[in-house]
């Protein structure tokens, strides 16, 4: 296969790996308008893996959350997060039980607002839907309070990518942890994780039993 046949069909094949993983435009009625993206091009592709590459291993001390994989081509990614939780406070929650109630909450995949409802409905402590406090600061304080924090992001810097649930553990103000359903657990530059965030309301879920 030549090279310029090989391109289109990387570029297909991570498009639907990753369109499933969160939810995508257009919202559902009842959510926020957050999952806007932006074209990806080729060359922001390319960039994309070369970040992939460049992934830092897990930072030393973080909560071990384990990573719950998403199945290909599934949209599971928020069904991931609320399991990697549930499992890491020892209320180890199936599966099934967790798609019934939240999967198809949004047109892609699961909604912002069914996740902070799975967690309430469980009796978690503390449950916090944030908005308009978006800062490395603010991130760490939920972090060493005992929380974990459900993020949603773009696969793609700046608004770029489709959309996806990840699960931020801890951030000692220069990188950020995340278990990813997709990739695996990895730290990143918290510059890199800000600029990946969907920084509108409704986006990250502070979390603790």
């Amino acid at each position: 296969m030549s090279r310029a046949r090989a391109v289109p069909l990387l570029l297909l094949l991570f498009f639907l790996l990753a369109a499933g993983c969160a939810p995508l435009s257009p919202p559902g009625a009842d959510e926020p308008d957050i999952y806007r993206e932006k074209p990806i091009t080729p060359a922001r592709y390319f960039r994309y893996l070369r970040y992939k590459r460049s992934l830092g291993p897990p930072l030393p001390g973080a909560p071990e959350v384990p990573v719950v994989k998403q199945s290909i081509l599934s949209n599971t990614c928020g069904v991931s997060v609320i399991k990697s939780v549930g499992d890491y406070f020892k209320t180890p929650w199936d599966k099934k039980e967790i798609a019934k109630a939240v999967l198809g909450t949004h047109p892609q995949g699961t909604s912002v607002s069914s996740i902070v409802e799975w967690f309430e409905s469980k009796g978690y402590s503390r449950v916090v839907l944030h908005s308009r406090d978006y800062s490395i600061a603010s991130l760490m304080d939920e972090l060493k309070s005992g929380c974990l924090v459900v993020a949603l992001i773009y696969s793609f810097r700046d608004g770029y990518g489709p959309n996806h649930f990840v699960v931020v553990t801890m951030c000692d103000g220069e990188r950020v942890n995340v278990v990813d359903s997709r990739i695996g657990a990895y730290s990143e530059p918290a510059s890199f994780f800000m600029s990946r965030s969907v920084l509108v309301l409704g986006t990250w879920i502070a979390v603790r039993r």
